[in-house]
């Protein structure tokens, strides 16, 4: 028996492709997920299926697999797929892989410009509920957290067919569901008439029935070749057989389900089941308790007569219907909209439509073009769309804590008597802006609404905490509170944290051991995440040369592991107090040898917050600083081993290397080094040189044994030490004309200020 194909999923976080996978596992194929930018919503069902779900996936990883499957999402140039195709491993997009599995399927095939995962929702919902004998797979979530895929030993399949990568053509369905024909996605179809056509040629292969309303039908030139194989659907009555009676509601706070595209989805939805009507009950309402897909009109606040709604509608069909139905819902209310358009092809194709569409409202915001990877361009910016506004107000917001902060305030300002409705609206990163702006608007104070929103996008096993002590959490044993506090324990958690403290206006620090880093007295106002969760120290060998060592690693606790391996080279590293992210961030070193004298790459988040892998040599390295790394956060690094040696004699150089420091180095709490040494001289000798040991302030003191450590005699505050600083610096200044520059980290606003050290900010 042939050992099954191990497939990988990469972008497996989407939503269409958690359900694939998931659907794939369950059948019993060997399913394995990686997403660089995994969201905790799709986690939660993820998690609990039966796809291996990966958190730190290297290019020495890929050539495990036997096949990739990647989202369009992701790029071409993403350093894993670019891997795969290296190595010739076949790699395919979600839709191609989807048609061969639809190969030795009867395929429902749920296709149109708009409403496919909602159809689709509605008739998978029923499969689940009645357990009826047909596959389904959804391109979204249910709200209340039902699966959104079936799986069962049926040949029918049914699943939304995406048109915008181009795989469509690749289907050869049973049954063909066309719920609507718009022109979308301009970077594909160059105009109404290349997108027809791949529908039109769908239509062409279909085996058996196409649902379809008639005036789409007449828009094909071909249409007598499957006239016949037509059923038509009136969009216009209603279904009251005694079996489908439908009351689909969306959210019980919120039934817009009368609105026309709901209407639509819900005849096809019954169109489709009625063709397996023997098998329906005869009397039951089937989607009287539909709960709905997630981002398709939910509320997500309802309170002091504010309404606050979040809609997927990204074209402008879609919008200028929502906003009707939401006017003459609420007809007594004022209705802002804010928007996020998606892709800037599309904003410039439709940027007068849009315009249109969004004139309903009586207030509208635009935030930044959600990119989905494309390139900026003319006529396609969220500026271009604010300039063809002439009847209505309309203003760009930028995505982060001052456009969350505008929008507060100008509802803050409204009259309470007033009755309003907030939508928000599109397809790309606007749910955590709306999300943001929920919970500060719920929540009395910035700390709350924090919590509030943060807890909900990071995992279980995340710490999160406010006005949380430091001075424990370092080698120095000094300083206050962070104002906002987190132990992450994955990559998820990391991009989630990042993106709560820019939506939050927080500055952000990362914190390993805590050597090398001085806390203000007045604290940190800003977010310090510390990596200390079990996940961020694992070491494990890649190859004969090479090991993965997290970014929580201790080093001591590295160059020990290595020696045992065998290999030399890390010797130097025993006795730095601090793990490997602080020691990649500084180019930690001693006994001259550095941090990066033995990396080969780095796995990262740099700068734009993107996951990365950065080879050495894309790195610059400056004394005591790896200014991309500053920039960003070391997740971990692959390292490369030295010379094969007897673990003995690598033993004895790394205890020749600790006895010299037990004896040059203070046991106090410091910390370690404070200065960086000047260009051809040592910080310590100056200082040393100049009878500045021993001296002291408050319970900050030079070190006898060494001249550039500063200990804690205890009780000493961060202001103790940089007045001892400053006293050092002012004296080394006039008496040889240098200026010594802090090698320690300064954490706390006030004294980053005053001593011109920087922390991480995003």
């Amino acid at each position: 028996m042939s050992a099954k194909k191990r497939i990988l999923f990469l972008g497996v976080g989407g939503a269409g492709m958690a359900p694939l996978a998931m659907w794939l596992a369950e059948k019993g194929d060997l399913i394995f997920g990686y997403d660089d930018y995994f969201k905790q919503s799709s986690l939660d069902y993820l998690t609990n299926s039966k796809v291996h779900l990966l958190d730190a996936l290297l290019i020495e990883d890929i050539e495990s697999y036997d096949q990739v499957v990647y989202s369009s999402a992701i790029a071409k140039t993403h350093r894993l797929l670019k891997e795969a195709e290296r190595l010739k491993i076949p790699c395919f997009k979600r839709g191609k892989m989807l048609a061969q599995i639809a190969q030795s399927k009867k395929l429902i095939a749920i296709v149109g410009s708009h409403g496919k995962t909602t159809t689709s929702a509605l008739i998978g919902y029923v499969i689940q509920k009645l357990g009826l004998p047909i596959n389904f797979i959804v391109g979204g979530c249910y709200q209340d957290g039902s699966l959104p895929y079936y799986e069962c030993s049926s040949d029918w399949l049914l699943a939304e067919i995406d048109e915008s990568d181009g795989t469509i053509n690749q289907f050869n369905p049973e049954i063909t569901v066309l719920l609507n024909l718009d022109w979308d996605h301009a970077d594909y179809y160059k105009d109404f008439n290349s997108l027809k056509k791949v529908f039109e040629d769908l239509l062409q292969k279909t085996r058996s029935k196409i649902l379809i309303e008639a005036s789409n039908f007449e828009t094909f030139e071909s249409r007598d070749v499957f006239r016949n194989k037509c059923q038509f659907i009136d969009l216009k009555s209603k279904f009251s057989g005694n079996s489908l009676e439908m009351d689909m509601v969306l959210d019980p706070r919120n039934n817009l389900s009368n609105t026309e595209f709901n209407r639509h989805n819900q005849v096809f939805a019954e169109s489709v089941l009625r063709i397996f009507e023997n098998q329906l009950p005869k009397k039951e309402d089937l989607f009287n308790e539909f709960p709905g897909v997630k981002r398709r009109q939910s509320v997500l606040l309802s309170k002091e007569r504010l309404l606050v709604l979040e809609d997927y509608a990204h074209h402008p069909s879609e919008i200028d219907i929502l906003i009707k139905a939401i006017k003459e819902k609420y007809t007594a209310s004022d209705l802002t909209v804010v928007f996020q358009p998606h892709r800037y092809s599309r904003t410039k194709a439709f940027d007068k439509d849009f315009v249109q569409s969004l004139s309903g409202a009586d207030n509208v915001f635009l935030l930044p073009v959600y990119s989905a990877f494309e390139s900026e361009c003319e006529g396609g910016m969220t500026t271009d769309l604010v300039a063809l506004f002439d009847n209505i107000s309309s203003k760009k917001l930028s995505l982060n804590q001052e456009g969350l902060g505008e929008l507060i305030s100008t509802f803050s300002k409204q009259s309470n008597n007033k009755e309003r409705v907030l939508l928000f609206m599109g397809a790309g990163s606007i749910n955590e802006f709306a999300h943001a702006f929920c919970a500060l608007y719920e929540n009395s104070n910035q700390q709350s609404a924090w919590l509030a929103y943060t807890e909900k996008k990071v995992s279980p096993d995340c710490v999160l905490k406010v006005s949380e002590t430091l001075a424990a959490k370092t080698t120095f044993k000094i300083g206050g509170m962070s104002e906002y506090y987190a132990e992450p324990s994955s990559i998820p958690d990391v991009l989630a944290l990042i993106q709560s403290s820019r939506l939050f206006g927080l500055p952000y620090f990362c914190l390993g051991r805590g050597s090398n880093v001085l806390v203000s007295d007045r604290g940190y106002n800003g977010l310090v995440m510390r990596f200390n969760h079990k996940n961020w120290q694992s070491i494990r060998r890649i190859d004969d040369s090479h090991i993965w060592v997290g970014c929580g690693v201790r080093l001591k606790e590295l160059c020990g592991k290595v020696a045992k391996l065998g290999f030399s080279g890390f010797e130097f590293l025993e006795g730095i107090p601090g793990t490997l992210g602080g020691a990649l961030r500084m180019n930690a070193g001693a006994m001259g040898r550095w941090t990066f004298d033995v990396v080969e790459r780095v796995l990262m988040v740099n700068s734009t917050s993107k996951v990365e892998e950065i080879e050495r040599d894309g790195f610059t390295i400056e004394y005591r600083k790896v200014r991309e790394i500053a920039d960003g956060i070391a997740l971990g690094a692959v390292l490369k081993l030295g010379e094969v040696q007897a673990s003995d004699s690598i033993r004895e150089r790394m205890d020749s290397y600790s006895d010299v420091r037990k004896g040059s180095q203070p046991v106090a709490p410091s910390a370690g080094c404070i200065f960086k040494n000047p260009d051809n001289e040592y910080a310590g000798r100056l200082i040393d040189e100049l009878g500045l040991k021993n001296m002291s302030v408050g319970g900050a003191e030079v070190s006898d044994k060494h001249g550039n450590f500063i200990i804690n005699r205890g009780g000493s505050t961060s202001k103790d030490v940089e007045s001892l600083i400053a006293l050092i610096q002012k004296r080394v200044k006039e008496e040889r004309g240098i200026d010594l520059e802090p090698e320690v980290l300064i954490l706390g606003d006030e004294v980053l200020k005053s001593l011109g050290d920087e922390g991480r900010s995003n």
